[in-house]
């Protein structure tokens, strides 16, 4: 009896678009001087690990109603569109207000995100 399974993904469109959101989070959290790791990057269910308050944050992209959502520890919930909302709950400036030009950083969407919108 084999210990291993190989897990195959029903679509793997699902994960390119995962893996397009994660990795523009990741770019505007790293901009801020965060510690990030994308886990099982080469699968269709990546999971991006940061800090808050010096505790391990785990965010996903799920899709739900035929949208797609940043969704990490502690409740917290996202459009994958507005990922300025997660660096401010992940990263805030000590009043708690989204950091300086991250929402002007994030201009084009990716290509998942642009084709359900088409």
């Amino acid at each position: 009896m084999p210990i291993f399974a190989t897990l195959s993904s029903y679509n793997s469109a699902n994960g390119d678009c995962r893996r397009s959101h994660l990795t523009r989070l990741r770019g505007l959290l790293l901009r801020l001087g965060r510690p990030v790791v994308v886990a099982l990057a080469d699968s269709d269910h990546p999971v991006l690990y940061t800090t808050r308050q010096g505790r391990r944050v785990a965010v996903v992209v799920a899709e739900y109603g035929g949208d797609w959502w940043f969704l990490w520890d502690g409740g917290g919930y996202a459009p994958v569109d507005e990922p300025w909302r997660v660096t401010a709950s992940l990263a805030p400036t000590a009043r708690g207000e989204t950091p300086a030009g991250i929402a002007r950083a994030v201009r084009s969407r990716p290509r998942c995100l642009a084709r359900a919108a088409a």
